[in-house]
């Protein structure tokens, strides 16, 4: 039990979110219900960002030049459909890693609060890095150049 809490409180260190000035990390207190509440709402909101991200993403393939001799719509509805299917197909490999193994690494912690404790985290946690790869990762760093 002492190795799930230790583990915990690495992943709210380490989480991008621990450090915002205008909130406190979810671990400062309570159990792990108060915990997973307040992980749900940040995912929540993070999921949030990530989804309007996309959405300037997309709003930028509508506004890209399209290259000579190339359809335009069927230029630009290719990204789109790229990036709708690279999002679908993210959402289930984080499903994947943290409902699925995540609380396996700890020891039987899958079984109960501190498992959803432990996925709500590990989506969290996803969904940040996502949002940063979105905005300069080398997938993504052409498109914004266009």
């Amino acid at each position: 039990m002492l190795r799930i809490v230790a583990t915990i409180c690495i992943f709210a260190l380490l989480h991008p979110s621990a450090h915002a000035a205008d909130e406190g990390p979810c671990f400062s207190e309570g159990g792990s219900a108060q915990i997973s509440v307040c992980l749900d709402r940040e995912l929540q909101g993070a999921d949030k960002l990530l989804r309007d991200k996309q959405a300037r993403l997309i709003e930028h393939i509508q506004t890209m030049e399209v290259p000579p001799l190339v359809p335009e719509g069927q230029f630009r509805l290719k990204y789109i459909n790229a990036i709708r299917t690279a999002d679908r197909q993210w959402r289930a490999l984080v499903a994947t890693e943290c409902v699925s193994i995540a609380p396996i690494e700890f020891e039987g912690a899958g079984a109960g609060s501190m498992g959803r404790v432990l996925e709500l985290n590990c989506r969290v946690s996803r969904t940040y890095m996502r949002i940063k790869e979105i905005g300069d990762g080398d997938g993504y760093r052409h498109i914004w150049s266009q």
